[in-house]
């Protein structure tokens, strides 16, 4: 497939949009991980590696 079709399926207006809430929606997902990553490591005193793993 060409960049030319990729190029006409993101000038459509309402792609913009869609990409734009596609974003936002992963942010909660995001937020959770770094929030247990963070507990993790800083609440229950586990390295960052073991945290890592389990947040994967």
């Amino acid at each position: 497939m060409s960049m030319k079709r990729y190029w006409q399926i993101l000038r459509q207006p309402a792609i913009g949009g869609l990409l734009v809430i596609g974003m936002i929606a992963r942010l909660p997902h995001s937020a959770l991980s770094m929030l247990l990553l963070l507990h993790l490591v800083l609440n229950l005193g586990q390295d960052w590696a073991s945290a890592g793993i389990v947040v994967a």
